[in-house]
Protein backbone atom coordinates (compact mmCIF):
# COMPACT_ATOMS: atom_id res chain seq x y z
CA UNK A 1 0.00 0.00 0.00
CA UNK A 2 1.24 3.45 -1.18
CA UNK A 3 -0.16 6.60 0.47
CA UNK A 4 0.29 9.35 -2.09
CA UNK A 5 0.05 13.05 -0.84
CA UNK A 6 -0.34 15.50 -3.08
CA UNK A 7 0.27 19.27 -1.86
CA UNK A 8 -1.39 22.09 -3.28
CA UNK A 9 -0.94 25.49 -2.78
CA UNK A 10 -1.34 28.74 -4.27
CA UNK A 11 -0.97 32.28 -3.46
CA UNK A 12 -3.49 35.38 -3.57
CA UNK A 13 -1.65 38.28 -4.53
CA UNK A 14 -3.35 41.72 -3.50
CA UNK A 15 -3.90 43.51 -6.49
CA UNK A 16 -1.69 46.75 -5.51
CA UNK A 17 0.91 44.25 -4.35
CA UNK A 18 0.52 42.75 -7.87
CA UNK A 19 0.70 45.77 -9.93
CA UNK A 20 3.37 47.11 -7.97
CA UNK A 21 5.59 43.63 -8.62
CA UNK A 22 5.00 44.05 -12.42
CA UNK A 23 2.13 41.34 -12.50
CA UNK A 24 -0.86 41.93 -14.79
CA UNK A 25 -3.50 43.38 -12.51
CA UNK A 26 -6.44 41.17 -12.16
CA UNK A 27 -9.81 42.32 -14.05
CA UNK A 28 -12.81 43.69 -11.82
CA UNK A 29 -14.98 40.87 -11.37
CA UNK A 30 -11.27 39.02 -10.04
CA UNK A 31 -10.74 42.42 -7.80
CA UNK A 32 -14.28 41.54 -6.12
CA UNK A 33 -14.10 38.09 -5.60
CA UNK A 34 -10.65 38.55 -4.26
CA UNK A 35 -11.73 41.33 -1.66
CA UNK A 36 -14.83 39.17 -0.86
CA UNK A 37 -12.44 36.03 -0.11
CA UNK A 38 -10.33 37.89 2.07
CA UNK A 39 -13.22 39.27 3.79
CA UNK A 40 -14.54 35.71 3.98
CA UNK A 41 -11.81 34.63 5.35
CA UNK A 42 -10.93 37.35 7.95
CA UNK A 43 -14.43 36.94 9.13
CA UNK A 44 -14.09 32.97 10.03
CA UNK A 45 -11.18 34.01 11.59
CA UNK A 46 -12.97 36.62 13.65
CA UNK A 47 -11.25 39.78 12.96
CA UNK A 48 -13.44 41.73 11.71
CA UNK A 49 -11.54 44.80 11.38
CA UNK A 50 -9.94 43.36 8.19
CA UNK A 51 -13.13 41.52 7.03
CA UNK A 52 -15.16 45.34 6.69
CA UNK A 53 -12.24 46.77 5.19
CA UNK A 54 -11.73 44.10 2.23
CA UNK A 55 -15.77 43.81 1.67
CA UNK A 56 -15.71 47.34 1.62
CA UNK A 57 -13.49 47.40 -0.79
CA UNK A 58 -15.02 45.08 -3.22
CA UNK A 59 -18.13 47.11 -2.88
CA UNK A 60 -16.58 50.23 -4.07
CA UNK A 61 -16.06 47.87 -7.13
CA UNK A 62 -19.11 46.08 -7.48
CA UNK A 63 -22.69 47.27 -8.83
CA UNK A 64 -25.02 44.95 -6.52
CA UNK A 65 -26.42 46.82 -3.74
CA UNK A 66 -26.23 43.60 -1.81
CA UNK A 67 -22.58 43.51 -1.36
CA UNK A 68 -22.74 47.18 -0.70
CA UNK A 69 -25.31 46.49 2.03
CA UNK A 70 -23.40 43.38 3.27
CA UNK A 71 -20.27 45.66 3.64
CA UNK A 72 -22.49 48.40 5.55
CA UNK A 73 -23.71 45.58 8.27
CA UNK A 74 -20.29 44.25 8.81
CA UNK A 75 -18.28 47.73 9.26
CA UNK A 76 -21.32 48.73 11.68
CA UNK A 77 -20.92 45.78 13.32
CA UNK A 78 -17.17 45.88 13.78
CA UNK A 79 -17.68 49.49 15.18
CA UNK A 80 -16.15 51.46 12.38
CA UNK A 81 -18.71 53.95 11.99
CA UNK A 82 -16.95 55.76 8.70
CA UNK A 83 -16.29 52.67 6.63
CA UNK A 84 -20.36 51.75 7.60
CA UNK A 85 -21.38 55.39 6.09
CA UNK A 86 -19.23 54.96 2.60
CA UNK A 87 -20.80 51.27 2.32
CA UNK A 88 -24.22 52.54 2.85
CA UNK A 89 -23.79 55.53 0.85
CA UNK A 90 -22.51 53.29 -1.88
CA UNK A 91 -25.97 51.21 -1.13
CA UNK A 92 -27.90 54.04 -1.55
CA UNK A 93 -26.09 55.50 -4.54
CA UNK A 94 -26.90 51.69 -6.14
CA UNK A 95 -30.64 51.66 -5.13
CA UNK A 96 -31.81 55.43 -4.60
CA UNK A 97 -35.16 54.36 -3.86
CA UNK A 98 -34.27 51.58 -0.69
CA UNK A 99 -35.57 52.83 2.23
CA UNK A 100 -33.52 50.83 4.18
CA UNK A 101 -30.33 52.26 2.50
CA UNK A 102 -31.48 55.79 2.73
CA UNK A 103 -32.14 55.25 6.66
CA UNK A 104 -28.78 53.51 7.35
CA UNK A 105 -27.02 56.64 5.92
CA UNK A 106 -29.30 59.17 7.85
CA UNK A 107 -28.91 56.97 11.02
CA UNK A 108 -25.20 56.80 10.45
CA UNK A 109 -24.39 60.64 9.64
CA UNK A 110 -26.60 60.57 13.31
CA UNK A 111 -23.68 58.88 14.90
CA UNK A 112 -21.22 60.75 12.86
CA UNK A 113 -22.57 64.00 14.47
CA UNK A 114 -24.01 65.34 10.95
CA UNK A 115 -26.94 66.88 11.70
CA UNK A 116 -27.78 68.33 8.86
CA UNK A 117 -27.23 65.30 6.48
CA UNK A 118 -28.97 62.66 8.96
CA UNK A 119 -32.12 65.76 9.25
CA UNK A 120 -32.24 65.61 5.56
CA UNK A 121 -32.11 61.97 5.39
CA UNK A 122 -35.08 61.73 7.87
CA UNK A 123 -36.82 64.40 6.18
CA UNK A 124 -36.59 62.80 2.65
CA UNK A 125 -37.60 59.40 3.78
CA UNK A 126 -40.66 61.25 5.51
CA UNK A 127 -41.66 62.48 2.24
CA UNK A 128 -41.84 59.07 0.36
CA UNK A 129 -43.03 57.58 3.07
CA UNK A 130 -46.05 59.79 4.35
CA UNK A 131 -47.75 59.00 7.37
CA UNK A 132 -46.42 59.62 10.75
CA UNK A 133 -42.46 58.14 10.12
CA UNK A 134 -40.75 60.70 12.80
CA UNK A 135 -41.75 58.59 15.75
CA UNK A 136 -40.40 55.74 14.48
CA UNK A 137 -37.50 57.32 13.53
CA UNK A 138 -37.12 58.52 16.55
CA UNK A 139 -37.34 55.24 18.52
CA UNK A 140 -34.57 54.00 15.77
CA UNK A 141 -31.87 57.43 16.61
CA UNK A 142 -32.59 56.40 20.77
CA UNK A 143 -31.22 53.04 19.91
CA UNK A 144 -28.60 53.33 17.55
CA UNK A 145 -26.90 57.09 19.14
CA UNK A 146 -26.72 58.59 22.43
CA UNK A 147 -29.00 61.91 23.38
CA UNK A 148 -25.98 63.68 22.50
CA UNK A 149 -26.65 62.75 18.50
CA UNK A 150 -30.03 62.23 18.23
CA UNK A 151 -31.61 65.25 19.96
CA UNK A 152 -30.18 67.67 17.56
CA UNK A 153 -31.18 65.68 14.83
CA UNK A 154 -34.89 65.46 16.24
CA UNK A 155 -34.57 69.42 17.47
CA UNK A 156 -33.46 70.12 13.78
CA UNK A 157 -36.38 68.11 11.71
CA UNK A 158 -38.82 69.97 14.02
CA UNK A 159 -37.34 73.45 13.42
CA UNK A 160 -37.32 72.38 9.43
CA UNK A 161 -41.09 71.20 9.73
CA UNK A 162 -42.74 73.40 12.18
CA UNK A 163 -46.40 72.37 11.02
CA UNK A 164 -45.70 68.43 11.83
CA UNK A 165 -47.11 67.53 15.12
CA UNK A 166 -45.40 64.20 14.26
CA UNK A 167 -42.12 65.71 14.03
CA UNK A 168 -42.67 67.49 17.50
CA UNK A 169 -44.44 64.76 19.13
CA UNK A 170 -41.23 62.56 18.17
CA UNK A 171 -38.86 65.37 19.85
CA UNK A 172 -41.01 65.69 22.74
CA UNK A 173 -41.06 61.38 23.08
CA UNK A 174 -36.98 61.57 23.18
CA UNK A 175 -36.45 64.29 25.22
CA UNK A 176 -38.58 62.37 28.03
CA UNK A 177 -36.82 59.04 26.97
CA UNK A 178 -33.28 61.36 27.41
CA UNK A 179 -34.34 63.15 31.04
CA UNK A 180 -34.39 66.37 28.85
CA UNK A 181 -37.33 67.44 30.20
Amino acid sequence: NYTVLVIVTFTLASPLAAAQAGEPVLDAGRQITYHVFMGELAAERGDGKTADKEYLEAARLSPDPSLASHAAVLAYGAGDDAAALEAARRWQSLVPKDGNAAQFVAVMDARLGDVTGAAGGFESLAKVQGGHPYGSDARMLEQETDAAHAMPVLTRIAADEMQSSDAHYALAHAALNYKQY
